[in-house]
Parts: C-alpha cells; structure tokens; sequence
C-alpha cells in the first residue's frame, strides 16, 4: 500500500512539473507585471523618491523587454549581450546610486 501511494504522489509531481512547464507566456508576462508593480508600490510607501523608483526597475525593465521575456527565463548570457553586445551604449550602463 505505501508503494502505490508513493506512485500516485510521484504522478502528481509529475503532472505539476508539466502543468509548470507548459505555463502560459501571458499567465507569467501578467504575474511579472504584477510583481513588478507590487515592488514599487511598496517601496513607493516605504518614501522613496520616484525618480528612484524609476532608476531601480528601468534595467530590469528595458532588459525584458528586449529579450521579451520574464525576468526567470534570462540567462547570464543574455545579460551579458545585453549590455557588451552590439548597440550596447551609455544608456545600458547603469551606475550604482
């Protein structure tokens, strides 16, 4: 008995690893967004300035958006042609605040 169970507890692993994979590019596109949101809403009450808030999600922004992915899909490679690559200017290159 405790092995069939463990079985079905394996195909409902199984089935969830699936179901994550397969996710919807719309379902994560909406959750970065809302999670991008949530982030400046809390560090907008937290007082800080909104040209900081700007400063602080405008690389991660501008880098998913030319890749057109989600933050979690970008590798290091990606980052690092983003901002070596071709095209890659002044406006790419953030300093620390």
């Amino acid at each position: 008995m405790v092995e069939a169970e463990g079985r079905c507890l394996a195909d409902v692993q199984i089935l969830q690893r699936r179901a994550a994979a397969q996710s919807d590019a719309v379902d994560e596109q909406g959750f970065y967004m809302e999670t991008v949101s949530e982030y400046l809403w809390a560090r907008d009450v937290a007082g800080l300035a909104p040209s900081t808030l700007e400063n602080l999600v405008r690389p991660v922004l501008e880098l998913c958006s030319f890749y057109d992915l989600v933050p979690w899909r970008l590798t290091p490679r990606h980052v690092d042609r983003f901002y070596t690559g071709p095209g890659a200017g002044p406006v790419r290159r953030y300093e620390a605040s």
